[in-house]
């Protein structure tokens, strides 16, 4: 976020902008998450073990702001099965904490954060759930003492559970908060790599899809305290609809949040104020859409990642709105050759000269994805076509989009929320570190 030492140092200094592929010929490969300190960028994900066997790893990386990658770590759980990172924090000190689902000594997954020290040693190893497999880590965020609050998921007899988990610095325990919906056994859904969202007073906001008791799913937004209390929970639907939420708390200086979703061709924005009274809720309609990421800058400025088909080719909108709900500003951004290529953005971030989007793109040429970090201009001035990575091109171009009031149905009372806590939290699995082997391209933006 918004580093009011940063943007001295590109007063003397020219911004770069530049594109960062990683090619993995095991497989395919992803950037689920990305943070931006003010000087250094870090972005996880994972990456494939060789040959494609025994599964996918964590990966992490370090970037200055230059594109120039400092670190590059591979994160081995030596398991069958798909270990995926989420999420990623970074504190003053240059600690990492990085999240996702891990492996228990039986093979089976269950939710992980890993402390890094600014070397890149791993510090500790913590969990909370509730045994079994199956069971993430979506998102970390930070509270105002520096302490690690993650969002999990789990699945416990017929339920899907949602929640917040609190460790401290040195990885102990703090609380976990559940809370599910006990009339219906196909309770929650989170859309991809979920987030949550953390106010000045360290109030946690959970933002998901969920299901209204009957037969809809909608956005789901709840509120809890800094001990795990929930203090409300509000849920908008719209008949004979499935809204997909992004799963992105996002929560602006004011502590207002907004909850972002999409179905069929429509993308839903809500806000409420931090009492739970809505605010406003706005729609955008596109051909085919998507919704990949939604996130917030320092200045308060609203963005959505979503990907849309148009007259058979997929294109990438990155949309920019003010916190009355207007769209202030919009790119988009094709790749490759053929209409067939897919970029996906899943993490965003910002200061006060540029936006970081990491994700995925297609590789028509060997028919497998790779890993993308983008840095550009966060006044989205940057127009035309770079090539020279492995997909081919980027063309970016300037857009229009207007939003218009939505009518999403509250329906709240179709829920009964229930808490639970995990039955083991302490120590997880602990990884092994070692240097990552992706093929990296880096392609200047000449801004």
């Amino acid at each position: 976020m918004f580093a009011p030492a940063k943007a001295l140092l590109n007063a003397y200094h020219p911004e770069p902008y530049w594109i960062l592929e990683w090619d993995d010929a095991d497989g395919n490969v992803v950037l689920y998450a990305v943070t931006f300190d003010g000087f250094d960028i870090y972005a996880a994900g994972i990456e494939f073990d060789s040959g494609g066997s025994p599964g996918e790893n964590w990966v992490l990386y370090k970037i200055n702001r230059q594109g120039e990658v400092v670190a590059a770590k591979k994160i081995d759980w030596t398991a069958t099965a798909q270990f995926r990172a989420y999420g990623i924090a970074v504190d003053s000190s240059g600690n990492i904490y990085i999240c996702g689902s891990g492996t228990t000594s039986t093979s089976q997954r269950q939710p992980v954060l890993l402390k890094y020290n600014s070397s890149f040693t791993l510090q500790w190893s913590a969990t909370a759930d509730n045994g079994g497999d199956g069971y993430h880590f979506y998102d970390v965020k930070l509270d105002s003492s520096e302490e690690p609050v993650c969002l999990w998921h789990m699945t416990t007899g017929s339920y899907i559970k949602h929640g917040a988990s609190h460790f401290n610095s040195s990885g102990t325990h703090q609380w976990s908060a559940a809370h599910w919906d006990s009339t219906t056994s196909n309770h929650s859904y989170i859309a991809g790599a979920g987030r949550i969202g953390l106010d000045g007073s360290d109030n946690v906001f959970v933002c998901i899809s969920d299901w209204d008791g009957t037969s809809e799913r909608g956005l789901s937004t709840k509120k809890l305290n800094s001990s795990g209390t929930i203090q409300w929970h509000k849920l908008l639907v719209k008949s004979s609809s499935n809204i997909q939420g992004v799963g992105d708390g996002v929560v602006d200086s004011s502590g207002n949040v907004y909850n972002c979703g999409s179905h069929s061709n429509i993308l839903y924005i809500v806000k409420y104020n931090t009492s739970g009274t809505l605010q406003w809720q706005k729609q955008i309609t596109f051909t085919s859409l998507s919704v990949t990421a939604f996130s917030i800058d320092g200045n308060d400025n609203l963005y959505v990642a979503c990907l849309d088909l148009v007259s058979g080719s997929y294109k990438t909108h990155i949309i920019q709105i003010n916190t009355s709900g207007t769209v202030t500003d919009a790119f988009s951004i094709e790749t490759g050759e053929s209409s067939s290529n897919i970029l996906l953005i899943y993490g965003m971030d910002f200061d006060a000269n540029a936006m970081i989007l990491s994700g995925q793109a297609y590789d028509q040429d060997v028919g497998r994805y790779v890993q993308v970090l983008i840095k550009c201009p966060i006044d989205m001035s940057f127009e035309g076509v770079v090539s020279g990575g492995d997909i081919d091109d980027y063309d970016f171009s300037a857009e229009t989009w207007s939003t218009s009031n939505s009518s999403l149905s509250d329906n709240t009372g179709g829920t009964s929320d229930k808490e639970d806590t995990p039955s083991n939290t302490g120590s997880a699995t602990t990884p092994t570190t070692a240097d990552a082997t992706l093929t990296e391209t880096k392609i200047d933006l000449a801004a």
